[in-house]
């Protein structure tokens, strides 16, 4: 079985601190180099031993898992599709063809919304989605849609949640009514808070903080025409910086997110030495460094110097790329969601201030208002009781998986 290469592509600067890790599964091998031959990074031939060692049913729940079977139909050259079974390509066929009808309902959900938002004078823009799609993959149905992402001003919050409840959307995270007080506590300590639409299905998250918890939403938009409405939509480098920290702020457990950085870091109308300053100014200098070298090692993109030289400090990227892997390796269920620990979520973070906020928003857990319901008089209660009702939810959490 070929090994994936950690040498530096010519021009481009190496990651001393990135690895790849040589227990990946054989069906995670194979559709990693299928993934090179789409984005058209990968020289290595096909090695013939994977025939007999593949199991297809586990390598298409694999490309399930990751969610990158339509973008293997539609970009896979001739060479590649020569090594699946038939019965695989056709798998892959219907994948592209239900990613397409995905992809069309939540593009026609976003323009009814879009227009619901301007109608109500909420400023509003689209992140990722059905425009990122167009923009980077030239298709809708070549990127998987999964939710629709809406990013507002925090003080516009609470009237965006009024109009999403209005047309038949039923908040989940937190899935109970909120009082002043806590609404505010959810701007302060969160970044978003999840929908789902009760007719369709359809899942949206509505942010209001884009990089990190200590920053107000200060990002710039450009406008798109886009089946009759005009939507805002981040300016290209927000962009970019963006979809570094989501997909770190995940771990990476979803390859297709490192899909996007890989046609992002080929992309030579980027400016990535100002990108580079800019990662470093909203404190993600670590998620950029993590994601290029994850695409680098695992999908063959060319990495910048100017992105390399954000991670001079490999003590400090070695962990997170070592998590990223084991994330990107394991099983999960479909549709499942991770969780990201305290201790990442806090590493992938420079700062000390961001670092606390994070640690202190951890314990100031919406469900705990649930638990113990308190007025808005005595809110602050909650402060005290956060440690014990967090250890609550955690003893409560077993006897849960043990039933």
């Amino acid at each position: 079985m070929p090994t994936l290469s950690t040498e530096p592509i010519a021009g481009m600067a190496p990651f001393p601190a990135a690895r790849v890790p040589g227990d990946f599964p054989t069906e995670l091998q194979a559709l990693l180099w299928l993934l090179r031959c789409a984005i058209g990074n990968e020289k290595d031939a096909w090695d013939p031993g994977w025939d007999k060692s593949i199991d297809w049913a586990k390598f298409l729940a694999c490309a399930e898992r990751h969610r990158v079977g339509a973008f293997l139909h539609w970009r896979l050259p001739a060479r590649a599709r020569e090594a699946l079974p038939s019965a695989v390509l056709g798998e892959l066929g219907r994948t592209a063809e239900q990613g397409t009808h995905r992809s069309l309902q939540r593009a026609s959900q976003l323009v009814r919304i879009a227009r619901q938002f301007a109608d109500s004078g909420i400023p509003v823009a689209s992140v990722k989605g059905p425009l990122l799609a167009l923009s980077l993959y030239g298709e809708l149905g070549q990127r998987h849609a999964g939710d629709i992402d809406l990013l507002v001003a925090p003080d516009d919050v609470e009237r965006a949640d009024a109009l999403l409840r209005a047309q038949g959307y039923e908040r989940m995270e937190p899935g109970f009514e909120l009082t002043p007080v806590q609404f505010r506590q959810i701007r302060r300590f969160k970044r978003d808070a999840v929908y789902i639409s009760r007719d369709s299905g359809i899942r949206i998250e509505l942010g209001w903080r884009l990089f990190n918890i200590a920053e107000r939403c200060k990002a710039e938009f450009e406008w798109r025409d886009f089946a009759g409405q005009k939507i805002a939509v981040l300016r290209p480098d927000d962009n970019i910086l963006y979809l570094f920290a989501h997909g770190a702020r995940h771990g990476w457990f979803r390859l297709f997110w490192l899909v996007d950085v890989a046609l992002l870091l080929a992309d030579d109308r980027t400016d990535w030495p100002a990108l580079a300053r800019s990662a470093r100014g909203l404190g993600v200098e670590r998620s950029v460094s993590q994601g290029a070298a994850l695409a680098g090692d695992l999908l063959g993109a060319p990495v910048p110097a100017a992105v390399a030289e954000l991670s001079r400090n490999g003590g400090a990227l070695r962990p997170l790329l070592a998590y990223a892997n084991r994330q990107i390796s394991k099983d999960v269920a479909p549709g499942a969601l991770q969780a990201e620990p305290v201790s990442y979520a806090m590493r992938l973070q420079s700062a000390w201030r961001e670092r606390w906020i994070i640690f202190r928003g951890r314990f100031m857990y919406a469900e705990n208002w649930r638990i113990l319901p308190l007025s808005d008089r005595w809110f602050a209660l909650h402060y005290a009781a956060a440690p014990l009702l967090w250890l609550y939810r955690r003893i409560a959490g077993r006897r849960h998986r043990s039933t």
